[in-house]
């Protein structure tokens, strides 16, 4: 099994700890698996990169590393904030460098799990599976492109539809489709995307390992919060968020 993602630990944002959670699940219950991912630029965490070491290869293209036994393979990439240039570059790259990876890692997959965002791995998990076998599960954490359409980002028509052939393209050929979300799973519906082909799998968490404590703690006592109203939002800060329901709250 292969998870083909574009971030994965030690970078320190969601998708790539929902996807290393259900990697290790997945390696417990039996299945042999590997990761090709990016070297980390998201979400830097220093304290994770020290715990899971990455080694060069291919001459710096590429650097491997291990995760609690899965083996992981990253391609360089830049740091966040190279702007649009170079993150499209370091994308590129991404899908290139990260097939040929994919089909030298010895063994080969009979399943390929690829979350979005790229919409545009898809077609890089179709291209393994010409040469494998393999077929590849697409789990949606976002609509593409809607997010970037709906913000008023993206306003192009021929670019816009391009990707819609893409997206048309990525979801016919996919084995199966999973969602986060009801209204999602109505969307691609709508879309002619089979009924057969979609799941509904909600994002999850480990209720063992995240726990709620009392309000009264280290933190609250230090930072003078335990006897006042809090609200709290862990996460990107941006436009897609929707952050003034925190304000309204």
């Amino acid at each position: 099994m292969l998870f083909l993602t574009l971030v994965f630990p030690p970078d320190g944002v969601s998708t790539a700890q929902l996807m290393s959670e259900l990697a290790v699940d997945l390696a417990k219950a039996g299945h042999p698996v590997s990761v090709v991912t990016t070297q980390p630029h998201y979400n830097r965490d220093e304290t994770a990169a020290a715990a899971q070491p990455l080694h060069p290869d291919w001459g710096g293209l590429l650097f491997r590393s291990s995760y609690r036994g899965i083996p992981v393979a990253h391609v360089r990439m830049g740091p966040r904030g190279t702007g649009t240039a170079g993150r499209l570059a370091g994308w590129l790259r991404f899908h290139v460098l990260g097939l040929i990876a994919a089909l030298r890692l010895g063994r080969r997959p009979d399943v390929i799990i690829v979350p979005s965002p790229l919409l545009s791995l898809g077609v890089v998990a179709w291209a393994i599976g010409l040469v494998t076998g393999a077929r590849y599960v697409y789990n949606v954490q976002e609509l593409y492109p809607d997010l970037a359409v709906q913000l008023g980002k993206l306003r192009n028509p021929v670019l816009i539809g391009a990707l819609r052939l893409l997206e048309r393209f990525v979801y016919r050929t996919a084995a199966a489709i999973t969602v986060i979300t009801p209204r999602m799973q109505s969307k691609l519906l709508e879309r002619g995307v089979p009924e057969s082909k979609l799941h509904y799998i909600p994002n999850f968490v480990d209720v063992d390992d995240l726990a709620p404590l009392d309000k009264a703690n280290d933190f609250s006592r230090e930072h003078g919060l335990a006897e006042r109203f809090v609200v709290e939002y862990a996460g990107n800060m941006g436009y897609a968020q929707g952050l003034e329901v925190l304000l309204e709250a």
